[in-house]
């Protein structure tokens, strides 16, 4: 009897033990190496040239709270920039992502993604972006709710952030390696000069994606509330608060037997103050009106519109790549600063295959027109 009690006692504690110790394992932090091998994915673009980050990916996961340290180094500056980025859940499935950052940024990224973007850049001296640089402070509170086909994901949050000028001046003695493009519109192009100096902002955003059997729709609004504190060589600023918003979004709906209307927008509106530099958005060039020069129209106003109708040609369907589209294009766009822009009109044709097209413009007004081919998510 003696001797049941205690191997009951010994099979209890070590229980007790194993649970203590699958509680403490919980509590303690796991890292891992991001990416593949510890390298996430990398950029190529006119002013870092490779950008190659390398770090961890840490997690807790009774306290709900990833990080991703990173470092990553740009070859074209020569620079090693610290950054850090993650989330923490809490309860009623609300999620606090945050993130702190040394970096470049651009306000043009709607215009192609990193991947399309480093393509054409490397193939054809074409980068469809302006850049800063600078250290960003964010955090973002959002909830999530889904449903069949659909999501909405209401977020508020606030920012800090100092940037200044990057590759500004007016003549580029040194770029990265393109197979093409070797000239001042293309890897030797100078970025618009900013104020800099400090912005702090108040947040609020939602993202809302429906997809029915039919009809697909992305819509991102994102608002911002600003205070200019200084620029970049400290003098105060006379009329610092601003409003900004952004509109991003993009509807597909089948018309007639298996053709699409595909319709892209990007809108930004703002009011108040003094519009720094680094809010600005620019237009022009390969991914939005290619017979206009590249990113020759900019300000604090900005108004896009795309529009493809799309034909698939069934009788030369390619295994592996699928169909390719015949598609009539419609562009409207412009951008002024502090009044509403005057539009210009591109109309013409394209062939697409998956993410490869080739397209003619005609600038009705100007009387002009463009051939140009490249890469495309749409």
């Amino acid at each position: 009897m003696i001797r049941r009690a205690a191997l009951l006692a010994l099979v209890i504690s070590g229980g007790a033990g194993r649970a203590g110790s699958q509680t403490t394992d919980s509590l303690r932090p796991s890292a891992a190496l991001t990416g593949l091998q510890g390298i996430g994915m990398p950029t190529y673009e006119r002013v870092s040239g490779v950008g190659l980050p390398v770090g961890l990916d840490i997690s807790v996961p009774r306290l709900r709270f990833t990080a991703t340290p990173l470092v990553t180094y740009r070859s074209q500056l020569g620079a090693v920039d610290p950054s850090v980025e993650g989330s923490i859940d809490f309860p009623r499935d609300l999620t606090l992502d945050y993130s702190a950052v040394r970096g470049v940024f651009t306000n043009d990224a709607w215009i192609r993604n990193d991947l399309i973007n480093g393509f054409e850049f490397l193939a054809f001296g074409q980068d469809t972006r302006n850049y800063t640089r600078g250290t960003r402070g964010e955090l973002r509170l959002n909830r999530e709710w889904t449903g069949p086909g659909w999501r909405v994901k209401p977020e508020i949050g606030g920012r800090f952030e100092h940037l200044e000028s990057l590759r500004s001046q007016i003549v580029v003695n040194s770029a990265p390696f393109t197979f093409l493009g070797g000239d001042s519109i293309g890897r030797f192009r100078p970025n618009p000069p900013v104020q800099g100096g400090g912005i702090q902002s108040a947040l609020a955003g939602v993202h809302v994606d429906w997809d029915s059997a039919a009809i697909e729709t992305h819509l991102k609004v994102g608002i911002e509330l600003a205070h200019q504190s200084s620029t970049a060589v400290g003098a105060p600023v006379t009329d610092p608060l601003f409003g900004q918003l952004t509109l991003d979004g993009n509807i597909t709906f089948p018309t007639f037997g298996r053709q699409t209307l595909h319709v892209y927008a990007h809108v930004v509106a703002t009011s108040g103050g003094e519009t720094p530099r680094q809010r600005w958005a620019f237009l022009g060039g390969p991914g939005t009106l290619p017979t206009i020069d590249l990113l020759s129209l900019g300000g604090d106003q900005l108004v896009y519109i795309d529009a493809h109708y799309a034909i698939p040609i069934r009788r030369w369907t390619i295994r592996g790549l699928g169909a390719p589209l015949f598609e009539l294009r419609e562009a409207f766009g412009g951008a002024a600063f502090q009044e509403f822009p005057e539009l210009e009109q591109l109309s013409g044709v394209r062939l697409a295959l998956s993410y490869l097209y080739a397209e003619w413009l005609v600038d009705p007004v100007r009387r002009t027109s463009k051939f140009s081919a490249g890469f495309s998510l749409f």
